[in-house]
């Protein structure tokens, strides 16, 4: 406080204050207001003096602030070499001033009085010498006064610097003018190393520039701060600083040109590499690799800090286009990256471009994932593949993602034959799992005949591939597996290389391989690859396989089974008419006449048993838990296929028309057929469905013996059917009087060396017909044909004085001689046969068993004999007594038993109404089809032809067959209407006109009943022969009638316009 004032009081004089002289003499020192400014009191300094002359003892504690004073006194007393002055404006220190007179330590001088001279005038050297004690105690305010007073002006100003900077440290740190207070003092300390006082003293010079650096680096002025530490030869600080301002390149040539600290230097040093790096132009990133030891070093930094973009544009700057290609490359960049390999135009860049455009393709196109994905990334890359210079497998390989990108269904139609035929099973796997992905399953519905067929053989091939690969013992062993089904080699783990692989999140088993992970560590917004074992992996890769497989078979058989291709409508082929179509909701088929054909057939024949053969897949143990449901959708088609072979009318085809000529997949399919045949057969017994083991024994006994005779009948006496003997009884399964299983009265007949066959298959159907056993009339009805027409060929062939002549429907003979004779003769069989049918018939309309009758139709019991089902189906019974045609001892016995039915619906009637033998012949002529015509074989020559039937003359069995085969033509023979020369005579015989009387009225119900389908071939040429034979020639309601029935007139004539032109002469 007193040295404040004596500054005020003169600025030229040095004041210190007791601290600031510690360690300092002078020869005179001035104490001023020490006493005035002490903390102690009068009281305090009086305890000397009593000390002194009193003797009382000094007590520390309670003279504290005592020592403390006594202590600062001792210093300014002891500063001076010759005299201390005193001046003191308090009487505090009176006691202290007594007893220092007292000793004559001190004279007292009063203030009125001339006081001596105070010391003597200094040199300039004495100056000089206390400026530089005053500089060594920080005292920079009295150095500069020592330093003016010593004549060294610069020196001044270098102590008034140090004193400026010793007054702005003492400042707050956040005090308004402390960074400019520092920035002034740092540019005085930098103009004063500069001057030339500086340069003559180097040492100072560079502790001013030291100063400059300390002084701007508090304001964190780093780039200044950098120069002035460079300047006073600082080299560590100075990079440091450097690098705190940014300016990399200073720090580092620092670095270079000087030496810095080996730690400071290498954190600078990586940080200007890094940010050189960060820079990411070309000419920082030169900087940065002239840092490095080597290009490869600096390349090797890039790639441990994920400098990719930076190594990228270096190497673009060094024209080294294909290494910037493999970092695209490596991040799935794959279109930059293809563009880099061409502009590298090297063998081995065009090599890495073709593999490149593979790989991008494959990222965003594999099994199960990306099918008819067209991003703008697949568009530029399959742009790409049109210039890159790839191998014809490549190539293949690019067209087939192309398609499969664009879900063209022929192109992967194509590829998927193509690469099955080369042995390339998994790209033939992906091209037909995506055309099944198309929308060329969703239309199966809709399609063709031959567009169904197509589908179905391509699933076939679809089933083949993915068989194959779920039979492969190792999936992943082959390489394109890895890129088919998105699966990288596995990372090192805990378990050995080889046990894990990574499944990337595009695999189409990346979730049902990751879910359980990620249910229980919660929704992963972006997957990520996951490891897993690669047995786990494989055998996932086969379960989804196998799924997708299944899938594709399951919704086909769904479609198909509403497929107009596989199925005709029944009633619209019988009439030409069908309500629920005109209402929109038949789904079946309704062909026009021309195309009941037998082509027309064997396309649905190929359908069902290529539908069959889909369905047929292996069931691996573990994978599906419906094989029951398989087991059933295969039957259903088995069922199908026998609806199509015995169908409840001939017009359309049946059995007989199997051509295996017309179906290219014939024998593959059939031999599937012919196992799941074998299958169902040998699992049936009782005990499995009772109310459905008869139909579908005999349903599969019929097709089986039909299709492979020799393995069926081999496994017709394995069969189970014997067993269950109590439930078998309880379901009229059981022949009461012989107490033999029903089934066993039937397979016998079906093995051509049993001598009492045709015994065993009448007594079958007796026990069908007569006793109380479920079974579908279309069933029993089929087995009646069979054995009806072996029954005929028997008796034919049994007869003593040799082969004759034989007259069946085309389709019966065709089926009698695959059938075979029997070894033994007929005997009374037919007229059991005939009691059947009669049986049989009455059974149909609900004349006998009314009540207690199991025999159904479709599932439902026997109703409504006038309906359209029951007329089909008893129409194809009495088609069964052509029996009576081949045996004339039957002929009186079948008359009779069409007497005895009397009045029925009107189809049936055309036999009821018969009263003659020709007229049941006509009546089994007009209930032929174009198909299945009537016909009569001869074994001689010189037979006649009585009836007007079309006659084969026999020579084998294999050319009879030919000439009834109705392949060549596609259609049946439609011979020209010619009239004999009997319909032409002018006088007809008395029997003509008599069974022509008897023909006229079903003639012409037959003409109205045909109205839309018209009559064709053969029919036309019947209808004119027995109109020309009423009335012995032609005339106009005649030929009205003829024209009307040989146009086969869909309904453009009306039913009164042909009555008007029937009132002619001779005919009402």
């Amino acid at each position: 406080m007193a040295a404040q004032k004596l500054r005020e009081v003169d600025d030229g004089i040095a004041v210190l204050t007791l601290y600031e002289s510690k360690g300092m003499e002078f020869n005179d020192v001035l104490l001023y207001d020490f006493f005035n400014d002490s903390l102690a009191t009068a009281t305090n300094w009086r305890a000397i003096l009593h000390a002194e002359h009193r003797e009382k003892s000094f007590d520390e504690k309670r003279h504290a602030i005592l020592r403390t004073e006594l202590k600062a006194l001792y210093v300014g007393l002891t500063r001076a070499r010759e005299r201390v002055w005193i001046w003191d404006r308090s009487d505090k220190g009176a006691d202290l001033e007594a007893l220092l007179t007292a000793v004559n330590l001190a004279t007292v001088h009063d203030i009125t009085e001339a006081v001596p001279q105070i010391g003597v005038t200094s040199s300039s050297h004495e100056w000089s010498q206390r400026a530089q004690q005053y500089f060594s105690k920080r005292l920079f305010s009295e150095a500069a006064l020592a330093f003016k007073n010593a004549g060294m002006d610069w020196w001044e100003r270098v102590a008034m610097a140090y004193g400026e900077r010793q007054a702005t440290m003492r400042q707050l740190q956040h005090h308004p003018h402390r960074q400019s207070s520092f920035s002034t003092v740092a540019r005085r300390f930098e103009r004063l190393a500069e001057s030339p006082e500086g340069d003559d003293n180097p040492s100072t010079r560079d502790h001013l520039f030291l100063n400059a650096g300390e002084c701007y680096a508090a304001v964190s002025n780093h780039g200044a701060s950098a120069s002035a530490f460079l300047n006073s030869k600082r080299y560590t600080e100075a990079a440091y600083h450097y690098r705190m301002a940014g300016s990399f390149e200073k720090a580092v040539d620092v670095i270079k040109r000087h030496p810095v600290n080996s730690e400071v230097a290498e954190s600078i040093t990586y940080t200007a590499k890094t940010v050189y790096t960060k820079r990411g132009d070309a000419s920082s990133l030169r900087k940065a690799r002239d840092l490095f030891g080597s290009r490869e070093d600096f390349l090797k930094f890039l790639d441990e800090q994920g400098f990719k973009e930076q190594k990228i544009t270096f190497l673009e700057s060094l024209e080294e286009f294909e290494g910037v290609g493999d970092i695209h490359r490596a991040e799935e960049n794959y279109i930059s990256a293809i563009r880099q390999f061409h502009r590298a135009n090297t063998s081995s860049s065009h090599r890495k471009a073709a593999a490149c455009l593979l790989e991008g393709l494959r990222t965003n196109i594999s099994f199960a994932i990306g099918y008819g994905k067209r991003s703008k990334q697949l568009s530029q890359l399959f742009e790409l593949g049109q210039v890159a210079e790839l191998t014809q497998d490549e190539r293949n390989e690019v067209d087939l993602l192309r398609a499969v990108s664009e879900l063209d269904s022929a192109r992967l139609k194509e590829h998927g034959f193509r690469c099955m035929s080369s042995g390339n099973t998994l790209h033939a796997l992906l091209a037909l799992d995506c055309w099944a992905s198309s929308d060329v399953i969703g239309a199966f519905a809709s399609a063709s005949d031959v567009e169904a067929a197509e589908i179905l053989t391509t699933c076939r091939k679809f089933s083949e591939v993915v068989n194959t690969v779920v039979q492969m013992p190792k999936v992943l062993d082959k390489p394109a597996a890895w890129n088919l089904f998105c699966i990288a080699p596995g990372k090192a783990t805990g378990r050995a290389h080889s046990e894990t692989v990574s499944i990337k999140r595009h695999c189409f088993v990346y979730n049902s391989l990751n879910g359980t992970a990620s249910k229980r560590k919660g929704a992963v917004k972006q997957p990520t690859p996951v490891m897993q074992p690669r047995k786990a992996v494989e055998d996932e890769i086969r379960r989804g396989v196998w799924t997708r497989l299944t899938g594709v078979i399951s919704h086909i058989d769904e479609l198909a089974r509403e497929s107009p291709a596989y199925e005709l409508c029944i009633p619209f082929v019988a009439t030409g008419r069908c309500v629920e179509m005109e209402q929109g909701l038949c789904w079946q088929d309704h062909p026009p006449a021309a195309e009941l054909t037998v082509p027309k057939f064997n396309s649905r024949f190929r359908l069902i048993i290529l539908t069959i053969a889909l369905v047929n897949q292996p069931n691996y143990d573990g994978w599906d838990e419906h094989k029951v449901v398989w087991a059933v959708k295969q039957q259903t088609w088995l069922d199908q296929l026998f609806k199509l072979c015995f169908p409840p009318i001939n017009n359309a085809g049946n059995l007989s028309d199997v051509d295996s000529s017309l179906i290219p997949e014939y024998k593959e399919a059939m031999n599937i057929v012919n196992s799941c045949l074998s299958t169902v057969f040998q699992g049936l017994r009782p005990s499995k469905g009772p109310q459905d083991f008869l139909n579908t024994i005999m349903r599969t006994a019929l097709l089986a013996s039909a299709f492979d005779y020799t393995s069926a009948t081999s496994y017709f006496k394995r069969g189970q059917w014997a067993l269950d003997a109590d439930i078998a009884i309880k379901h009229g399964l059981i022949i009461p009087a012989t107490k033999r299983p029903l089934v066993g009265e039937a397979m016998p007949w079906f093995l051509k060396d049993i001598p009492t066959r045709t015994k065993l298959g009448v007594s079958f159907l007796e026990g069908v017909v007569g006793g109380d056993v479920w079974l579908e009339v279309d069933v029993a009805i089929a087995f009646v044909e069979e054995v009806g027409a072996q029954l005929i060929l028997n008796e034919d062939a049994h007869r003593s004085e040799g082969r004759h002549c034989l007259t069946m429907p085309r389709s019966w003979i065709i089926r009698a001689i695959s059938r075979g004779v029997s070894p033994q003769a007929n005997g009374s069989i037919p007229e059991q046969f005939v009691s059947l049918l009669r049986k049989f018939i009455d059974t149909l309309l609900l004349r006998e068993h009314k009540d207690g009758s199991r025999l159904q139709v479709e599932g439902a019991p026997l109703t409504h004999p006038e309906s359209l089902a029951t007329r089909y189906r008893g129409l194809r019974i009495l088609k069964d007594f052509a029996v009576g045609h081949n045996i004339p001892r039957m002929r009186e016995t079948v008359l009779s038993v069409f007497k005895g039915m009397g009045n029925a619906c009107s189809d049936i009637q055309l036999y009821t109404s018969c009263l003659a033998w020709v007229e049941v012949v006509e009546a089994l002529k007009s209930t032929s089809s174009d198909l299945d015509e009537l016909i009569s074989v001869n074994w001689k020559d010189d037979m006649t032809n009585e009836y007007g039937l079309r006659t084969i003359l026999y020579s084998d069995d294999q050319k009879l067959l030919e000439e009834l085969s109705l392949v060549s033509t596609g259609e049946s023979p439609d011979p020209q209407v010619t009239l004999p020369q009997e319909a032409l005579h002018p006088m007809p015989s008395p029997k003509d006109v008599r069974q022509s009387k008897a023909l006229l009225p079903r003639l012409v119900r037959r003409g109205f009943t045909k109205t839309t389908g018209g009559v064709h071939g053969q029919g036309k040429v019947e209808a004119v022969n027995a109109l020309g034979a009423f009335v012995g020639g032609p005339c106009s309601a005649v030929g009205t009638l003829a024209m009307y029935l040989l146009r086969g007139s869909s309904g453009t004539h009306p039913r009164e316009t042909v009555a008007a032109s029937l009132e002619g002469p001779g005919i009402v």
